[in-house]
């Protein structure tokens, strides 16, 4: 079954680092919601996943604009202190709709230019 395909314009792309990513300064996800639907995925279990219509697994939301709001966020963390970043904590970077939205891939080249960051 394909996943139902949601565009999304988030306000914010970077969350703090919290729980089990406590090591981290921020947490980065390039969607929300999976694709693959994993019965054994945690995700499953968290909010964004309860509360909402839709079984895990059938639904995603494309984050429009990451690679912008990134570089943003970026700048501003970093005026703070040293960022650390943990990526893709609850979505999987590559399925399949990456291969035409590529999220993920801009993501990683604004990384890419900023080599002070930690990711």
């Amino acid at each position: 079954m394909k996943s139902e395909l949601f565009y999304k314009n988030p306000k914010t792309i970077l969350n703090k680092g919290t729980g089990f990513l406590a090591g981290y300064t921020h947490s980065l996800n390039p969607y929300t919601g999976c694709s693959f639907g994993c019965s054994y995925c945690y995700v499953r279990a968290m909010p964004v996943a309860l509360f909402r219509d839709g079984e895990w697994g059938n639904w995603v939301d494309i984050k429009n604009g990451a690679a912008n709001l990134l570089k943003k966020e970026l700048q501003r963390a970093k005026a703070k202190g040293n960022v650390t970043i943990f990526m893709s904590s609850s979505t999987d970077p590559y399925q399949p709709i990456e291969y035409k939205e590529k999220v993920t891939r801009s993501l990683l080249e604004v990384m890419v230019a900023d080599p002070q960051t930690s990711f």
